[in-house]
């Protein structure tokens, strides 16, 4: 999900560092949304990926960056 995030904005960390401390879990996940459709009558407006560019847009537009970050303060301490 972050490559994709990534890859829509057009920008890359220069350092992605993966926990392996923390539980692995499942490797892949997969929506099943049949029972929705089934239960409900819902279906999704949109795909992921228009999902993903929607939000990112409106968090671009709504959020107004504030001075300089650190990106050292973004990073978690050990």
């Amino acid at each position: 999900m972050a490559e994709r995030i990534f890859n829509i904005m057009g920008w890359r960390p220069k350092k992605i560092i993966f926990d392996t401390s923390k539980p692995v879990g499942v490797i892949s996940r997969a929506l099943d949304i049949s029972r929705a459709k089934q239960l409900l009558g819902w279906t999704p407006r949109f795909t992921l990926e228009e999902g993903l560019r929607k939000t990112i847009k409106w968090y671009e537009s709504s959020h107004v960056r504030k001075g300089y970050v650190d990106e050292k303060l973004l990073m978690e301490h050990t």
